[in-house]
């Protein structure tokens, strides 16, 4: 639920925070939104099975329209698209992409679950881990860090303490 009010959030002010940033950061946030439409046509045109991990940037490209192309910054519209949600559901077909989500989503109830375990001590450690999932996990919205050795081991580490906390009570 947290999850997704941080994407909508994101999605109705993220103008509003980008202005806080000045020209150079929106320049980043507009090759975003073009990166995640080039994203979507991948998505929609490859919804089964998808690009294929670590394929996207080798595919992506054909999915810049002619306007687009049009424009200096184009280039970049191909590049490996800057949110882990959308690179997985181009990478990995549609149905790929919702379970990365569920995945996500059933973390999160886990740790809002054992967030209410009787000891002090682990519902501490539960919430603390919670907040921290929740963390990377919205950071995944701006991001494709999902590809990076050392935020899938944050990943995978957080997960893994999560589902246990329960069976240390």
């Amino acid at each position: 639920m947290l999850i997704l009010f941080g994407v909508a959030f994101g999605i109705k002010y993220s103008s509003v925070i980008m202005d806080q940033f000045g020209p150079q950061r929106r320049a980043a946030a507009d090759i975003r939104k073009d990166q995640w439409r080039t994203a979507l046509r991948v998505v929609t045109d490859k919804v089964i099975w998808g690009t294929g991990l670590g394929n996207y940037e080798l595919v992506s490209w054909r999915y810049v329209t002619r306007q687009e192309l049009d424009d200096i910054r184009s280039w970049q519209f191909s590049e490996m698209v800057r949110n882990s949600y959308l690179l997985m559901a181009a990478e990995t077909g549609a149905l790929g992409g919702v379970l990365f989500v569920l995945w996500f989503v059933l973390i999160f109830l886990k740790s809002w679950k054992t967030a209410r375990l009787q000891v002090p001590y682990f519902r501490n450690i539960a919430i603390g881990l919670g907040a921290g999932f929740l963390g990377l996990a919205m950071s995944f919205y701006y991001s494709p860090d999902i590809h990076e050795y050392g935020t899938i081991f944050q990943f995978w580490l957080l997960a893994g303490i999560i589902f246990s906390l329960d069976r240390l009570e």
